[in-house]
């Protein structure tokens, strides 16, 4: 008889015990470090070390560990010093990662925590000849030969970085005498004092070699004299300077850092230093660690000009292959770096990001604070939106809204028999007709269930395909349980029905159920059809049981509100948020008029702007002082979530439990106090009011920010995120007419009252009296805004020029849309920058580059408006297929997870290189993001390093993924799923998303859709859909926009 299932070997714990007993370690076999004591047959020479390539020529190759060796023909990984990829072919013996960690464990209790040595993980052998056909990886036994002849071998560190193999041998003769029980080499391999053996190795080269990188993790090469880092002696006198590239030998009596005639000297400090693989870039002098029984040390230290590592190439010259600037901007008037940011928080969804208004209006304004501000932009404002009461867990199901009833759903639960339903009454309001209303009898669901409801449609949605009817899950409703209440469930027109139309008679609405209980459960029931019945019921609003604050309403707020005129909007019907007004009709005289029609300076602001353009930021700030003029301490939250009902989603592949139904919104931000929050607040108050006074109510900003409580906040100390605010908008913008021409820039020394009366003249205003006790501080802003009407700020493209283009290991790019940056028909100028390009480039030039984009099915235009949304769509094809006709393999495109047939909105552009540079904002990523809409963002790093990587950045990119593709972030380590966990580091995330799309997503994700194939809609003209802002006098804008104020 065969045995289909052969007999199983069941390992229990006796059977470990045992089994440790009698063979040690090596019963742990791959997952535990052994380390051989000979390399090779014979000892090399000095000769044979290479101090500056980091590499060892051995003969007759040993392995140093036990471990798995695969050949590379062309590797992308490994790196040299300068942090190029190795040349191929190479071999690699590296070890089984659970081995790599417990080396690690190890060097950290024998050297001390934190563990700043970097730990070798792989030995590459290099200058190989290959079989010709390669064999499976093979694994070898400590000692074990590997190579018969002469070879010249690395080895790396978990990032890929060269260790110096001398430093290796001194480590693994050191704990092979602390941990003898590491040493279980091959039979016949030589002893460490034999020839080949660690003791001869080790002693090639003794005292430290140390390797400075930039953050990326290329060899670091400063831009500037400021940023060149020297050797120093114990009184901080310089020693010598640290050449390009990073190599150094250090002595133990000998720092790392700046000399004290260069902190004299240097007005700007741009320059930060640190233990490159665990600890705090700082600017204080750094010592090499004592070395106790080590004969050789290695160390990696970390170094970064904060500058143009965040802001990019601001000069005006090309530097390290970086492009300059445009060169509209003056130095004097660049974005301000911000060193360090206290209560810097990432935010991964706008429940996160609502919660965090919460935490900055805690008990605001405190009794004991005299001066109070508070600013609200948005491209829409909805003041009855209530948000959690905090980020994390409690601000989000099953504990927000209250109370958690951690209630399951019961196993015979059918709701389908007692549901039912009817028009709404058309009393309420305005085509209230239309809608339906759905309920379930009191007590069906355990209290506090989530229920949403899904109306069920075919529409032709002409954006989406013209010869076909598309298959909708709208929005639908949503309720929470409540005991002894009866639960319903309004639907909006869910018959999308014409005002007028006629409604179907015995009406039968088919829809799509979904329960979620307080314990995760999630119940769907599909395809249920409910016939309505007479007679229209009035629908009483539910919003009141979804919990939360109604933050913008609190009287605290609505009275500052009320008296400094510090909201803003900026409602753009292609964007899907209808305008309040109709704007005048006629010829516009110039772009200023152009920009006038679509403002109204009444509350909630809606500054000038031109056709079609978005201002799609949202920011709260709030500022307290003890007294009434004394200087503001500020706090502030920056998202591209809207002040809308539609921001609180989270989990919407359960069905946003806890929340109200609407789009499947993801959307990230920033919360931050101290300086950056002034830049914020400043922004914000720049769209809340005009310059100088223009209506009763209003001020004007120089005024509202003339007196001392608007000063700048002393120089923030702690906090380890660096950040900086940067802004994009196009000219003629907010003030178009200081782009006209007419009025010349302030310089130092020119009065504030002059610059008034100029821009009031131009205006057709009466010249107010400005009298303001800050000068010094309100001309800089004065002439940045100046700048602004002339040339607009596209802070964003140059930022990310610069960090794209130097990205190493791994670009992480979430967006509503992506798309070229640049279109010349002609020579380039300075600003037409296509940053789509450069990451093509960047793919080209460096085979470790990886590359994901995080893109929702539709762009962002409205769905109604199909010509646009085909021309959106064919751009985004072309820039996708720009990166994959270049590298397909390393790129990897999806759409995040929605509610199954949902496609899901993004509202923020959110950008990581490296797990070391972060953009979070709403410069989206196209031509008229970087140079045309509205944008405000936040680029940081996270001077606090962990595992080589900046520690809130690596986490932030761990819980964005997490949420797009449906996966829990743990509360306990022990809940960490293998997903959550293969998102931690840049390589195993690639390779996890890959791993999902090839096989459909999963329900996770999807593909990325390349738009539809037929041509009944003729796309809009790329230029007006997607322009370019950079207009010298307005008469190229006036004519590709002047005729689309109703478009606008």
């Amino acid at each position: 008889m065969v045995n289909i299932i052969p007999p199983q070997t069941i390992l229990t714990p006796a059977g470990a015990a045992e089994e440790l007993q009698a063979e040690g370690l090596d019963a742990l076999g791959l997952t535990v470090p052994n380390l051989s004591p000979a390399w090779a047959e014979a000892t090399p020479t000095t000769g044979d070390y290479d101090d500056t390539a980091l590499t060892l020529t051995l003969t007759n190759v040993l392995a140093p560990f036990r471990g798995i060796r695969t050949y590379e023909l062309t590797p992308s990984f490994w790196s040299d010093s300068s942090g190029a990829p190795l040349p191929g072919p190479i071999a690699v013996l590296k070890l089984h990662p659970e081995a790599a960690r417990r080396l690690e464990r190890l060097v950290a209790a024998r050297y001390g925590n934190p563990a700043i040595r970097p730990v070798p993980v792989a030995m590459v052998l290099q200058g190989i000849t290959p079989p010709a056909s390669l064999p499976v990886p093979d694994w070898f036994l400590a000692g074990e030969q590997m190579l018969a002849g002469t070879a010249t071998v690395s080895f790396h560190d978990g990032r890929g970085l060269p260790v110096d193999p001398i430093a290796v041998a001194a480590m693994a003769l050191d704990l092979l005498t602390w941990r003898p029980a590491l040493q279980l080499a091959a039979a016949g391999a030589p002893a460490v004092d034999q020839p080949g053996g660690l003791n001869g190795i080790a002693t090639l080269a003794n005292g430290i070699r140390c390797h400075v990188i930039n953050p990326h993790g290329w060899g670091y090469q400063p831009t500037q004299p400021t940023g060149r880092l020297k050797v120093i002696d114990a009184g901080s006198s310089e020693i010598a300077q640290v050449p390009d590239g990073g190599l150094i030998d250090w002595q133990a009596d000998q720092r790392l850092g700046r000399s004290d005639t260069d902190e004299a000297a240097d007005e700007a400090k741009p320059l930060y230093w640190g233990w490159a693989t665990n600890g705090e870039l700082t600017r204080e002098p750094l010592s090499p660690p004592a070395g106790g029984s080590l004969s050789r040390q290695f160390l990696r230290v970390m170094a970064v000009e904060l500058d143009w590592h965040l802001l990019g190439n601001r000069s005006d010259s090309p530097v390290a292959t970086i492009p300059p600037d445009d060169g509209t901007t003056p130095d004097f008037l660049l974005p301000t770096v911000r060193p360090a940011v206290p209560n810097f928080d990432y935010l991964a969804d706008g429940m996160d990001v609502l919660g965090a208004t919460a935490e900055i209006a805690a008990g605001f304004p405190a009794p004991s604070r005299a001066g109070v501000f508070a600013l609200a932009v948005s491209p829409a404002l909805d003041q009855s939106l209530a948000v959690p009461g905090g980020t994390g867990g409690i601000g989000r199901w099953p504990t927000f809204p209250p109370p958690n009833t951690n209630a399951a759903l019961p196993a015979n639960l059918d709701p389908i028999a007692v549901l039912t339903g009817t028009w709404r009454d058309g009393g309420d309001g305005p085509e209230a007709d239309l809608d339906v209303i759905l309920t379930l009898p009191a007590n069906t669901l355990p209290e506090g269930t989530h229920l949403r409801i899904y109306p069920r449609r075919f529409l032709e949605i002409q954006a989406i395909s013209g010869e076909q009817p598309s298959f909708v899950r709208a929005d639908g409703g949503a309720a929470l349980a409540v005991s002894g209440t009866p639960i319903q469930v309004l639907l909006t027109n869910p018959f999308n029905l014409e005002p007028a139309e006629a409604k179907p008679n015995s009406a039968r609405l088919d829809i799509d159920l979904v329960l979620t209980s307080r314990t995760g459960q999630r119940r769907l029931f599909s395809v249920v059809s409910v016939t309505l019945t007479d007679p229209p019921a009035p629908w009483t609003s539910n919003l009141g049981t979804f919990g939360g604050l109604e933050l913008l309403n609190q009287p605290a707020f609505t009275a500052l509100f009320s008296a400094f005129s510090t909201r803003a909007v900026a409602p753009t019907p292609l964007f899907g948020i209808p305008r309040t007004f109709v704007p005048p009709s006629g010829d516009p005289a110039n772009i200023a008029d152009l920009a006038r029609r679509l403002a109204s300076e009444t509350q909630p602001r809606q500054g000038p702007r031109l056709p079609t353009q978005a201002r799609f930021e949202t920011i709260l700030a709030l500022g307290t002082s003890p007294a009434v003029d004394a200087q503001l301490d500020w706090q502030a939250v920056l998202t591209g979530a809207r002040w809308q009902w539609e921001s609180r989603c989270s989990h919407p592949e359960l069905g946003n439990p806890g929340n109200p139904a609407g789009p499947d919104v993801h959307a990230t931000g920033i919360r931050a106090d101290g300086r950056l929050a002034y830049d914020l607040a400043l922004h914000a108050l720049k769209r809340s009011q005009a310059i100088i006074p223009t209506a009763p109510d209003s001020p004007g900003w120089i005024v509202t920010a003339g007196g001392d409580n608007w000063n700048a906040p002393p120089a923030d100390t702690i906090g380890t995120v660096a950040a900086a605010m940067l802004e994009t908008i196009a000219p003629f913008t907010d003030t178009p007419e200081l782009g006209l021409g007419f009025i010349p820039i302030p310089q130092p020394g020119d009065s504030v009252q002059n610059t008034v009366n100029q821009i009031a003249n131009d205006l057709g205003l009466t010249p107010p009296t400005v009298t303001v006790g800050n000068e010094e501080e309100i001309r800089p802003r004065v002439q940045r805004e100046i700048i602004t009407a002339k040339f607009g700020q596209r802070d964003a493209l140059w930022a990310l020029r610069r960090a794209l283009g130097q990205a190493r290991e791994f670009i992480y790019i979430e967006s509503p849309m992506f798309a070229s940056t640049a279109r010349s028909d002609g020579p380039p100028l300075a600003h037409e920058i296509d940053l789509v390009e450069v990451i093509r480039q960047g793919l080209q030039d460096n085979s470790r580059l990886k590359v994901i984009l995080c893109l929702p099915r539709l762009p962002d235009f409205d769905s109604a408006r199909a010509n646009w949304v085909r021309t959106a769509l064919a751009h985004r094809r072309e820039a996708i297929e720009t990166l994959t006709t270049q590298a397909q393999q390393r790129v990897a495109a999806f759409h995040p997870i929605g509610f199954p047939g949902r496609s899901a909105v993004l509202r923020s552009t959110t950008v990581i290189v490296d797990d070391i540079w972060c953009l979070v904002g709403t410069s989206h990523f196209r031509r008229r993001g970087m140079t045309f809409d509205g944008g405000v963002d936040v680029v940081s790093m996270d001077r606090s390093i962990a595992e080589g990587y900046s520690a809130g950045i690596s986490r932030f990119r761990q819980e964005l993924m997490a949420a797009k593709l449906g996966i829990d972030v743990p509360t306990v380590p022990d809940l960490a799923s293998a997903l959550w966990l293969r998102l931690q580091q840049p390589e195993a995330a690639f390779d996890a998303v890959v791993d999902l799309l090839r096989q459909g997503g999963l329900g996770r994700c999807t593909p990325i859709w390349v738009g539809p194939n037929d041509t009944t809609v003729i796309p809009q003209d790329a230029d007006v859909a997607d322009p370019d802002g950079v207009d010298e006098d307005g008469s190229n804008l006036l004519a590709l926009l002047g005729q689309l104020l109703l478009e606008g």
